[in-house]
């Protein structure tokens, strides 16, 4: 199968609903990069965050949506029937040869070029996803019922929500009893703490691209910068301006 690659533009829906718009299903595996800006990506029961320094191989039929996080743009590389091929999704650090090497296989590709050069970018690209080293956090794990979904999907797309769990059992007609139990058997997590995690991600991944501490803590939903560094500095044993210098 020729393989295609495109850059496109997502907006992120308020609350999206698993099966509505937006959600892919390729045919093979994809690879996606981001080469500007910041989007976080749901796929299956999982949510992951990316950035130009990450990429998410997504294996074949993995469904998955993308929430922009303003003007982002992404690389599908569309990867089936070329050599082995990880059978889980990963995040995965990307290198400047890993970037150089996903770049030029886009460009390739618009061009229609499929001969041996292509084939040896392509050859490349496919060593460097298997060898790439795994990013170091993990993504948040999504619940399969569909009620339950829309609220996550919700604060996926808008991590400043604050509506209480009082409001969102109203808002998808659950007991708030029932939402409690049925979130913590689905996610491992009660509410909070999933609310908490989801945006100490999105906190990371503004963090890893420069943004100031300030910006981060209103645009997740804290109430003051000092909030927002004691909930990461008890998660993480650190504060955010140490966390990437690994100090």
């Amino acid at each position: 199968m020729t393989m295609q690659a495109a850059a496109f533009q997502m907006s992120a829906p308020r609350v999206a609903t698993p099966n509505g718009p937006g959600v892919h299903r390729g045919v093979g595996g994809h690879l996606l990069f981001v080469s500007d800006g910041m989007v976080t990506v749901a796929t299956g029961k999982t949510v992951w965050a990316l950035w130009p320094q990450r990429a998410l191989w997504v294996p074949t039929g993995t469904p998955y949506r993308v929430y922009d996080r303003g003007s982002a743009t992404i690389l599908d590389l569309p990867l089936d029937s070329v050599g082995e091929l990880p059978s889980a999704t990963r995040l995965v650090v990307v290198s400047p040869l890993f970037r150089e090497l996903i770049i030029e296989e886009d460009r390739l590709a618009a061009d229609g070029r499929e001969g041996l050069e292509q084939a040896s970018i392509r050859h490349l690209l496919v060593s460097r996803l298997r060898s790439a080293p795994a990013q170091r956090k993990t993504g948040v794990r999504m619940p399969g019922e569909p009620r339950l979904r829309r609220i996550c999907e919700a604060i996926i797309a808008d991590p400043s929500d604050n509506r209480t769990i009082d409001d969102w059992a109203c808002d998808v007609g659950m007991s708030r009893r029932t939402l409690t139990r049925r979130f913590r058997e689905e996610t491992g997590f009660s509410f909070s703490t999933w609310r908490r995690r989801a945006r100490l991600q999105e906190a990371i991944t503004r963090l890893e691209q420069g943004q100031p501490i300030t910006t981060i803590a209103f645009d997740i939903g804290y109430e003051s910068p000092g909030s927002f560094s004691t909930i990461f500095r008890q998660t993480f044993g650190t504060t955010p301006s140490r966390f990437l210098s690994g100090s």
